[in-house]
């Protein structure tokens, strides 16, 4: 039965095959198991009907229709770029096309990071909008480090994180996946190489240094969202430029993005 029938005591069964179900607790909100927040009203219904156990409210396994949750767009923020870095001649795009681009990388790294387990993960996501507003202010998928007159260099670094690096491990990791290059899989693969065990098992070795993969996770772990660009900054990402100038311009853009971001 569907939240109302449950609550209100209808008879009818209705197709729920494709229905979510009740997820999880997100600063006060709920969340159905497809990562949309369930409809005001509704929400305190559930809530109501969970049973306390020793203090924690225990969600009753129930399902929720399309209906009872907020339209897909509810579910992003709205995401403003507010000091666009649009290059000369606008070679990183118009405001339209950059607040476009940081829109659709903020949904994707939203679509994989939002759900995982670890606590305080979901930080990333400010992390990696702010990093992608200095390496490639773009946003674009197809970005490309640029030289001093704004053209593409061949082989380079490239993508919305303006990986260097990780640019052959992240080809390797959608070739295994069977993916083609998202915002949402450039995610995937900073999970998999702070969490999971992919790429590890593709390469025969971790990807990351011990101690800076421990110094993420661990700042991670504390919430201190300056913490993890620094941490990411240095560890994961490390530009050839990690010069305190260059540390303090990633923060105030990742602070700019976590001010607009619901969590």
């Amino acid at each position: 039965m569907s939240i109302f029938d449950q609550l209100f005591g209808r008879n009818k069964t209705p197709d729920v095959s494709n229905f979510p179900r009740v997820g999880y607790t997100q600063g006060g909100k709920l969340f159905g198991t497809d990562g949309k927040p369930v409809v005001e009203g509704i929400q305190d219904r559930i809530l109501g009907a969970g049973q306390e156990e020793n203090g924690v409210i225990v969600l009753p396994d129930l399902i929720i229709s399309r209906s009872e949750t907020e339209t897909p767009e509810a579910q992003y923020a709205q995401i403003k770029v507010l000091n666009p870095k649009q290059g000369k001649n606008n070679i990183f795009g118009t405001l339209e096309e950059i607040n476009q681009n940081a829109q659709l990388a903020s949904q994707g790294y939203t679509d994989a990071l939002i759900n995982k387990p670890e606590e305080n993960v979901q930080l990333l996501i400010p992390v990696l909008l702010g990093h992608g507003n200095t390496e490639a202010p773009s946003f674009r998928l197809d970005e490309k480090q640029r030289d001093a007159a704004g053209k593409p260099i061949p082989g380079r670094a490239d993508g919305p994180l303006g990986f260097d690096f990780h640019k052959k491990y992240f080809d390797k990791f959608i070739d295994a996946r069977g993916t083609d290059r998202s915002y949402e899989e450039y995610a995937n693969y900073i999970y998999d190489i702070l969490y999971g065990k992919q790429m590890e098992k593709i390469e025969g070795k971790p990807i990351l240094n011990r101690n800076d993969k421990k110094a993420i996770v661990d700042a991670i772990e504390t919430g201190d969202l300056e913490k993890i660009s620094d941490a990411m900054f240095k560890g994961f990402f490390a530009p050839a430029n990690q010069s305190e100038e260059k540390r303090k311009e990633r923060y105030e853009d990742t602070l700019m993005f976590k001010k607009q971001l619901p969590f």
